[in-house]
């Protein structure tokens, strides 16, 4: 009796270290989870929080700042728009996901909020390049200039010749 209630310590003292060995490795897991989201919301700068749900803060916390970004953004350009939608599918994915294995709360109330915000903001038109005239191009303006050249020359020698035959004439030639 004395060996199996000894033999049984001995093993429960090994399932308990293996227990806490799984709740290290899990700990882990979620705070790898949360570096992602955090890193896909551009906050690496910020510390990780300490507390018992890391994730769900953190997704919360992204989901914030994403909702001050959209609404301090006056308008935006079609591409803007368009990556903003990307991460509220991503972050929706993220939703699904977390809250489909119970590691955060439902958060689609507040990523349909986001959506909202951006809808209303205004969308730039895309502006056209500029065209260049086509004395601006490089061959329009060489063939400008020599025929300047061209036109001033012949210019001055219709007023020389004027010149020269009005002196004639003056002269009695």
């Amino acid at each position: 009796m004395k060996r199996s209630t000894l033999d049984l310590a001995l093993e429960s003292d090994s399932f308990q270290d293996q227990l806490d060995g799984c709740r290290e490795q899990v700990d882990n897991h979620l705070m790898v989870i949360a570096e992602l989201i955090r890193e896909e919301s551009d906050l690496a700068a910020e510390p990780l929080p300490e507390g018992d749900d890391p994730i769900d803060q953190v997704f919360s916390g992204v989901l914030g700042d994403r909702i001050d970004s959209v609404r301090a953004m006056p308008s935006g350009t079609e591409s803007e728009h368009r990556v903003t939608r990307e991460k509220l599918q991503r972050y929706r994915h993220f939703n699904r996901v977390l809250t489909k294995g119970n590691l955060a709360t439902d958060h689609m109330a507040t990523i349909a909020l986001i959506e909202t915000s951006l809808n209303w903001k205004p969308v730039i038109p895309p502006t056209r390049p500029r065209v260049p005239l086509l004395a601006e191009t490089p061959k329009a303006a060489e063939t400008y200039h020599r025929d300047l050249y061209y036109k001033s020359a012949l210019g001055v020698l219709l007023l020389t010749t004027i010149l020269f035959g009005w002196l004639a004439i003056r002269r009695g030639s």
